[in-house]
C-alpha cells in the first residue's frame, strides 16, 4: 500500500498540535477516496506517548513512530524504508521539525506539503532546501484569514443540558456528583433549573479572568442562573494561589456595572471535590459563580459540554474550532500574535452576513474585547448573539470549512490556490458566494462562450457596447471564479 508521511512536532505547551494531526488523519481515515493510501506519523513530544498510541489506534491507525528524542529517527531502519519509498510528505502544525531536511533528502521527488496551524506558515521558511529555492513547499494554513484554506468544522449536533450532562455521568460521573453537590442540586432538573454550564479552556489566568469580567457583568439568557464554569487548560500548581493574587487587583471589576448580580465566587477542585477558595461581593446580590477544575474528562464528555454551551472560553486552535461550531466562542489565543487574525476575519465574515446592525455591532464589540479593548461591558447583547450564533456556525461550516478541501489538498500533485475576495468583485459575486466557491470541489470554470459579447467590443462594434457589457457581466456573475482541478498524483 503506498504510503503518505505525516510529521508532528507536539509542543510542551500542550496537545494542540497532535489534536490538528489526529483529527485531519481521521477525516482521512474517513475519505473513501484515501482508503487505498497507508497515513503513517511521525511524532516528536514531550510527554503523552502512551495516550497519543491509544488515540491513534482508536481510528485505525498501527503504524506510527513517536520518540522524545527525534535522533532517534534516523536510526530507524524501518522508518528510513518508509521514507525513501513514501509518496509524499506532509507537516502538520508547527512549523518546526527537528532533521527535516534529512528525511526529505531521503526522497527528493516526493511532494512536500505543510498544513499549519491557525493563521501560521504562509511566508515562514520549514527548511534550509526551500531557503536555497531547493525545495518547493506546497502551504495550507488553516485560519480565516485572507492566506488561510479555513477551520476544522465538525458536524456535530446541539444537545440539551439535560442530555449533555446525561452523557457526561455516564462517561465522568465524579464530575456531575461534584456539580450538584456545590449547587446544592438534587439532581439534573434540579442543576439546570438554577445553573447555566460554561465550558472554558485557558492556559493564563489574566485571560479567564477577563472571561470572569464578561460573565458578572453582562445579561446572559436566563439571568437569574448561577454560572458553572468548567475549567480546563494549563494554569500551573499554584493556580489557586495565583488566582487569589489576581482576585486582589481586580476584584472590583466583577461588580463595575449595574448588570452584575454575583455574590460570591467559589474554586471547587477535584480533589474530594472539595471547595478550596471563596470570594465575596454584595451579599445582596443573588447569583453565585463556580469554577470547577482539575476534572478530567474523555473526549465524549468534554465534547458533550460544548454541545449544550450557549458560550465558551477557549484559548487554542483546537478549542475555537470545537465552540466555533456550536457556542459563542470567548477567543483568547494563548499565543496571540497572528492569531488575531483569526479573530479579525471573523468579525468581517460577520459583517457580511444578514444580521442587523445592531447585532453586527455588538458582535464586533464583544470580540474587540476578547482582543483586549476596554469596552462598556452594558453595550453588548449577549442574549441576541448567543441566540443567533448558529447562523454564523452553520455559516462557517459551509463557505470556511477546512475538511471540505482536504482530500484535493492531500491529493493534488500542485498548489490547490485560493483566490483573494478582491479577485472576485470584478465578476459581481458577494463574499458568501466567492467563499461558497472557492470551496466548491467541482468549481465551474467560464469559457469563452460565456464570455462572447466582448468579442464584439474587441471588435469595435459599438453598437453592441453596451449591451455586450451588460450581458457579459451577468453571465460572469453567474460563474464561480476558481482555479482548474489539478491531476491526483500518479500513485502505482
Amino acid at each position: 500500500m503506498d504510503k503518505f508521511v505525516f510529521f508532528c512536532a507536539v509542543q510542551s505547551d500542550g496537545i494542540g498540535d497532535f489534536s490538528h494531526l489526529l483529527t485531519i488523519l481521521k477525516a482521512l481515515k474517513e475519505s473513501d477516496e484515501i482508503k487505498n493510501y497507508d497515513l503513517i506519523p511521525v511524532i516528536t513530544c514531550y510527554w503523552g506517548e502512551s495516550s497519543f498510541k491509544k488515540q491513534l489506534n482508536d481510528i485505525g491507525i498501527y503504524t506510527y513512530f513517536i520518540e522524545r528524542d527525534s535522533d532517534k529517527f534516523l536510526k530507524d531502519p524501518d522508518l528510513i524504508s518508509i521514507l525513501k519509498e513514501a509518496k509524499q510528505f506532509i507537516l502538520v502544525s508547527y512549523c518546526y521539525f527537528r532533521n527535516l531536511d534529512q528525511y526529505l533528502s531521503m526522497n527528493p521527488e516526493a511532494p512536500f506539503k505543510y498544513i499549519g496551524e491557525h493563521e501560521v506558515g504562509i511566508d515562514l521558511p520549514l527548511t534550509e532546501a526551500e531557503s536555497s529555492k531547493d525545495k518547493t513547499v506546497f502551504r495550507y494554513p488553516l485560519g480565516l484569514s485572507r492566506d488561510s484554506y479555513g477551520i476544522k468544522l465538525d458536524k456535530i449536533d446541539q444537545l440539551q443540558p439535560q442530555a449533555a450532562t446525561d452523557i457526561i455521568q455516564k462517561e465522568e460521573r465524579e464530575l456531575t456528583d461534584a456539580l450538584f453537590h456545590q449547587t446544592d442540586s438534587k439532581g439534573f432538573d434540579s442543576f439546570h433549573q438554577h445553573n447555566i454550564l460554561i465550558p472554558a479552556y485557558f492556559n493564563k489566568i489574566n485571560h479567564l479572568v477577563r472571561f470572569l469580567n464578561l460573565l458578572s457583568n453582562v445579561n446572559l439568557p436566563e439571568n437569574n442562573k448561577n454560572i458553572v464554569i468548567f475549567l480546563s487548560g494549563k494554569l500551573g500548581k499554584d493556580f489557586d494561589f495565583d488566582f487569589k493574587q489576581i482576585m486582589k487587583e481586580t476584584s472590583h471589576d466583577f461588580i463595575k456595572y449595574k448588570n452584575s448580580q454575583i455574590k460570591e465566587i467559589r474554586l471547587i477542585e477535584k480533589k474530594e471535590s472539595q471547595q478550596i477558595s471563596q470570594y465575596n461581593f454584595d451579599p445582596t446580590y443573588k447569583k453565585n459563580l463556580f469554577i470547577f477544575y482539575k476534572f478530567p474528562l474523555n473526549n465524549r464528555a468534554y465534547h458533550a459540554l460544548y454541545q449544550q454551551a450557549i458560550l465558551a472560553g477557549v484559548s487554542g486552535d483546537n478549542t475555537f474550532e470545537l465552540s466555533a461550531g456550536l457556542a459563542l466562542p470567548f477567543y483568547i489565543s494563548t499565543t496571540g500574535g497572528s492569531k488575531t487574525e483569526t479573530v479579525k476575519a471573523l468579525i468581517n465574515i460577520i459583517k457580511e452576513m444578514d444580521f442587523p446592525a445592531s447585532i453586527k455591532s455588538s458582535f464586533e464589540t464583544y470580540f474587540l474585547y476578547t482582543m483586549g479593548k476596554d469596552i462598556d461591558l452594558t453595550s453588548l447583547d449577549i442574549k441576541s448573539m448567543t441566540k443567533n450564533w448558529h447562523f454564523v456556525a452553520n455559516h462557517l461550516k459551509t463557505n470556511y470549512n477546512f475538511y471540505d478541501r482536504l482530500e484535493e489538498i492531500v491529493l493534488s500533485n500542485r498548489q490547490v490556490k485560493l483566490k483573494a475576495l478582491s479577485e472576485h468583485k470584478h465578476a459581481l459575486l458577494t463574499t458568501a458566494q466567492c467563499r461558497s466557491s472557492l470551496f466548491s470541489k467541482k468549481p465551474k470554470i467560464p469559457t469563452i462562450n460565456d464570455s462572447f459579447p466582448f468579442l464584439f467590443l474587441l471588435a469595435g462594434q459599438p453598437a453592441f457596447c453596451l449591451f455586450s457589457l451588460y450581458i457579459s457581466i451577468g453571465m460572469l456573475a453567474k460563474s464561480k471564479f476558481s482555479e482548474k482541478n489539478g491531476k491526483k498524483l500518479n500513485i502505482k
